[in-house]
Protein backbone atom coordinates (compact mmCIF):
# COMPACT_ATOMS: atom_id res chain seq x y z
CA UNK A 1 0.00 0.00 0.00
CA UNK A 2 1.54 3.43 -0.61
CA UNK A 3 0.61 6.76 1.19
CA UNK A 4 -0.12 10.51 -0.34
CA UNK A 5 1.65 13.25 1.92
CA UNK A 6 -1.73 14.27 2.88
CA UNK A 7 -2.50 10.18 4.01
CA UNK A 8 1.21 10.34 5.85
CA UNK A 9 0.90 13.50 7.70
CA UNK A 10 -2.87 12.93 8.76
CA UNK A 11 -2.09 9.78 10.80
CA UNK A 12 -0.05 10.83 14.22
CA UNK A 13 -0.07 6.90 14.94
CA UNK A 14 -0.12 4.11 12.63
CA UNK A 15 -0.07 -0.06 13.89
CA UNK A 16 1.82 -2.74 12.59
CA UNK A 17 1.89 -6.04 13.51
CA UNK A 18 4.66 -5.95 15.78
CA UNK A 19 4.25 -2.26 17.24
CA UNK A 20 3.00 1.15 15.89
CA UNK A 21 4.68 3.88 14.63
CA UNK A 22 4.13 7.35 16.01
CA UNK A 23 4.55 10.69 13.74
CA UNK A 24 6.14 13.96 14.86
CA UNK A 25 5.88 16.27 11.90
CA UNK A 26 7.42 19.98 11.97
CA UNK A 27 5.78 21.67 9.24
CA UNK A 28 2.18 22.72 9.50
CA UNK A 29 1.72 22.03 5.97
CA UNK A 30 3.65 19.93 3.25
CA UNK A 31 5.17 22.34 1.49
CA UNK A 32 6.86 25.64 1.76
CA UNK A 33 9.08 27.11 4.56
CA UNK A 34 9.29 24.74 7.90
CA UNK A 35 10.06 27.45 10.99
CA UNK A 36 10.10 26.82 14.25
CA UNK A 37 8.06 29.57 15.74
CA UNK A 38 7.22 29.60 19.11
CA UNK A 39 3.78 28.84 18.85
CA UNK A 40 4.70 25.97 16.53
CA UNK A 41 7.06 24.55 19.54
CA UNK A 42 4.52 24.40 22.08
CA UNK A 43 2.16 22.69 19.57
CA UNK A 44 4.95 19.73 19.25
CA UNK A 45 5.44 19.70 22.60
CA UNK A 46 1.92 18.77 23.44
CA UNK A 47 2.17 15.89 20.62
CA UNK A 48 5.71 14.66 22.13
CA UNK A 49 3.88 14.15 25.57
CA UNK A 50 1.22 12.18 23.74
CA UNK A 51 3.55 9.97 22.15
CA UNK A 52 5.22 9.57 25.53
CA UNK A 53 2.35 8.87 27.04
CA UNK A 54 1.23 5.79 24.25
CA UNK A 55 2.94 2.75 25.54
CA UNK A 56 1.58 1.03 22.31
CA UNK A 57 4.54 2.85 20.20
CA UNK A 58 8.08 0.75 18.86
CA UNK A 59 8.82 4.19 16.95
CA UNK A 60 8.55 7.98 16.19
CA UNK A 61 9.44 9.14 12.81
CA UNK A 62 10.02 12.87 12.57
CA UNK A 63 9.48 14.48 9.79
CA UNK A 64 9.67 18.17 8.34
CA UNK A 65 8.40 19.60 4.48
CA UNK A 66 8.69 17.62 0.98
CA UNK A 67 12.16 19.36 0.48
CA UNK A 68 12.94 21.44 3.57
CA UNK A 69 13.23 19.05 6.62
CA UNK A 70 13.41 22.32 8.80
CA UNK A 71 15.29 25.92 8.45
CA UNK A 72 15.23 26.01 12.45
CA UNK A 73 14.14 28.70 14.37
CA UNK A 74 12.44 32.39 13.73
CA UNK A 75 15.17 34.38 13.14
CA UNK A 76 12.50 37.63 12.28
CA UNK A 77 11.05 36.85 15.67
CA UNK A 78 14.47 37.19 17.26
CA UNK A 79 15.17 39.69 15.70
CA UNK A 80 12.40 41.66 17.02
CA UNK A 81 11.51 40.30 20.22
CA UNK A 82 13.24 41.89 23.68
CA UNK A 83 15.76 40.06 25.50
CA UNK A 84 12.90 38.03 27.86
CA UNK A 85 11.00 37.13 24.69
CA UNK A 86 14.19 35.93 22.72
CA UNK A 87 15.04 33.70 26.49
CA UNK A 88 11.31 31.82 26.90
CA UNK A 89 11.73 30.95 23.41
CA UNK A 90 15.15 29.49 23.79
CA UNK A 91 14.03 27.71 26.57
CA UNK A 92 10.66 26.33 24.57
CA UNK A 93 12.98 25.05 22.08
CA UNK A 94 15.46 23.44 24.48
CA UNK A 95 12.37 21.89 25.75
CA UNK A 96 11.38 20.68 22.35
CA UNK A 97 15.01 19.02 22.05
CA UNK A 98 14.89 17.35 25.60
CA UNK A 99 11.48 15.93 25.32
CA UNK A 100 12.61 14.32 22.21
CA UNK A 101 15.55 12.84 23.09
CA UNK A 102 13.84 11.69 26.48
CA UNK A 103 10.86 9.42 24.27
CA UNK A 104 11.23 5.76 25.50
CA UNK A 105 11.51 4.59 21.46
CA UNK A 106 13.67 5.00 19.43
CA UNK A 107 13.19 8.52 17.21
CA UNK A 108 14.10 8.82 13.51
CA UNK A 109 14.53 12.10 11.72
CA UNK A 110 13.27 11.49 7.87
CA UNK A 111 15.51 14.58 6.29
CA UNK A 112 14.32 15.01 2.78
CA UNK A 113 16.05 18.25 2.03
CA UNK A 114 17.98 21.41 3.99
CA UNK A 115 17.95 20.57 8.18
CA UNK A 116 19.34 24.05 9.07
CA UNK A 117 20.07 25.46 12.44
CA UNK A 118 17.79 23.91 15.66
CA UNK A 119 16.41 21.82 12.16
CA UNK A 120 19.60 19.80 12.44
CA UNK A 121 19.91 19.91 15.78
CA UNK A 122 15.92 18.34 16.04
CA UNK A 123 17.30 15.75 13.93
CA UNK A 124 20.28 15.47 16.07
CA UNK A 125 18.02 14.98 19.18
CA UNK A 126 16.76 11.80 17.63
CA UNK A 127 18.61 8.28 17.48
CA UNK A 128 18.98 7.44 14.04
CA UNK A 129 18.47 10.13 10.52
CA UNK A 130 17.56 8.89 7.37
CA UNK A 131 18.12 11.10 4.46
CA UNK A 132 17.13 11.90 0.48
CA UNK A 133 20.22 12.29 -1.39
CA UNK A 134 19.31 15.57 -1.96
CA UNK A 135 19.60 16.45 1.95
CA UNK A 136 21.91 19.04 3.76
CA UNK A 137 22.64 20.01 7.18
CA UNK A 138 24.26 22.97 8.37
CA UNK A 139 24.89 25.56 11.77
CA UNK A 140 24.18 28.64 9.96
CA UNK A 141 24.39 30.52 13.42
CA UNK A 142 27.82 32.02 13.24
CA UNK A 143 27.31 33.70 10.32
CA UNK A 144 25.09 36.32 12.50
CA UNK A 145 27.76 35.82 14.99
CA UNK A 146 25.43 33.60 17.47
CA UNK A 147 26.28 29.99 18.37
CA UNK A 148 23.80 26.98 18.53
CA UNK A 149 21.52 27.13 21.15
CA UNK A 150 19.63 23.78 21.25
CA UNK A 151 22.12 21.09 21.91
CA UNK A 152 24.25 21.16 18.88
CA UNK A 153 27.33 22.03 20.44
CA UNK A 154 27.55 18.89 22.37
CA UNK A 155 25.53 16.63 20.39
CA UNK A 156 27.73 16.75 17.18
CA UNK A 157 30.64 15.75 20.07
CA UNK A 158 29.38 13.15 20.45
CA UNK A 159 27.58 11.96 17.07
CA UNK A 160 31.25 13.05 14.93
CA UNK A 161 35.12 13.32 15.44
CA UNK A 162 36.08 16.37 16.62
CA UNK A 163 37.56 17.63 13.43
CA UNK A 164 34.43 17.23 11.29
CA UNK A 165 31.98 18.46 14.28
CA UNK A 166 33.85 21.60 14.42
CA UNK A 167 33.64 22.39 10.88
CA UNK A 168 30.24 21.80 11.37
CA UNK A 169 29.69 24.16 14.35
CA UNK A 170 31.87 26.82 12.50
CA UNK A 171 29.21 26.86 9.67
CA UNK A 172 30.36 24.31 6.90
CA UNK A 173 27.55 22.21 5.32
CA UNK A 174 27.58 18.36 4.65
CA UNK A 175 25.54 16.91 2.14
CA UNK A 176 23.89 13.84 2.81
CA UNK A 177 26.62 11.03 1.66
CA UNK A 178 29.39 12.47 2.92
CA UNK A 179 27.14 12.47 6.41
CA UNK A 180 26.09 8.58 6.26
CA UNK A 181 30.27 8.01 5.37
CA UNK A 182 30.77 9.62 8.85
CA UNK A 183 28.64 7.92 10.49
CA UNK A 184 26.06 10.82 11.23
CA UNK A 185 23.34 9.32 8.66
CA UNK A 186 21.91 5.89 8.50
CA UNK A 187 19.77 5.27 5.70
CA UNK A 188 20.14 7.64 1.92
CA UNK A 189 17.19 7.27 -0.16
CA UNK A 190 16.75 8.79 -3.45
CA UNK A 191 13.69 9.22 -5.93
CA UNK A 192 10.50 11.03 -5.92
CA UNK A 193 8.77 9.36 -3.01
CA UNK A 194 10.77 9.84 0.20
CA UNK A 195 8.38 10.00 2.92
CA UNK A 196 6.55 7.00 1.58
CA UNK A 197 10.38 5.19 1.60
CA UNK A 198 10.89 6.89 5.07
CA UNK A 199 7.19 5.44 6.17
CA UNK A 200 7.59 2.05 4.74
CA UNK A 201 11.14 1.58 6.55
CA UNK A 202 9.74 2.68 10.51
CA UNK A 203 7.32 0.48 9.83
CA UNK A 204 9.65 -1.89 9.11
CA UNK A 205 11.25 -1.50 12.21
CA UNK A 206 7.90 -1.36 14.24
CA UNK A 207 7.81 -5.19 13.60
CA UNK A 208 10.62 -5.37 16.08
CA UNK A 209 8.31 -4.63 18.87
CA UNK A 210 7.79 -1.97 21.68
CA UNK A 211 9.17 -4.49 24.19
CA UNK A 212 12.66 -4.94 21.82
CA UNK A 213 12.67 -1.09 20.59
CA UNK A 214 12.27 0.18 24.44
CA UNK A 215 14.27 -1.66 25.91
CA UNK A 216 17.40 -0.92 23.79
CA UNK A 217 16.20 2.84 23.99
CA UNK A 218 16.50 2.74 27.65
CA UNK A 219 19.99 0.75 27.49
CA UNK A 220 21.44 3.22 24.58
CA UNK A 221 20.41 6.50 26.66
CA UNK A 222 22.11 5.03 30.00
CA UNK A 223 24.85 7.71 30.91
CA UNK A 224 27.38 5.07 32.79
CA UNK A 225 28.96 1.95 31.35
CA UNK A 226 27.85 -0.14 34.32
CA UNK A 227 24.97 0.88 34.54
CA UNK A 228 24.19 0.55 30.96
CA UNK A 229 25.72 -3.52 31.42
CA UNK A 230 23.25 -4.28 34.10
CA UNK A 231 19.99 -2.50 32.48
CA UNK A 232 21.14 -4.56 29.36
CA UNK A 233 21.20 -7.77 31.51
CA UNK A 234 17.56 -7.30 33.41
CA UNK A 235 16.25 -5.99 29.61
CA UNK A 236 17.57 -9.15 28.12
CA UNK A 237 16.31 -11.49 30.88
CA UNK A 238 12.96 -9.99 30.74
CA UNK A 239 12.59 -10.17 26.94
CA UNK A 240 13.36 -13.81 27.26
CA UNK A 241 10.97 -14.75 29.74
CA UNK A 242 8.47 -13.08 27.87
CA UNK A 243 9.30 -14.90 24.43
CA UNK A 244 9.18 -18.70 26.55
CA UNK A 245 5.78 -17.55 28.23
CA UNK A 246 4.61 -17.09 24.55
CA UNK A 247 2.78 -20.45 23.02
Amino acid sequence: MTYSNTMLWEAQVSATAGGTVGLLHLAEGEEGRVVLTEARIKRLLNEVEALARNESLALVLVTGGAKTFCLGADLSALRTGTLADTERYLHAGQALIDYLSMLPVPTVAAVGGLALGGGFEVALACDLRWAHRRAVFALPETRDKLIPAWGATFALTRELPGACAWELLLGSRIGALAAQQRGLVGRIFSGPNFSEQAWAAAQELALLGGEVTRALKSIWRCAHKEAARDRERTAFMALLKENESCP
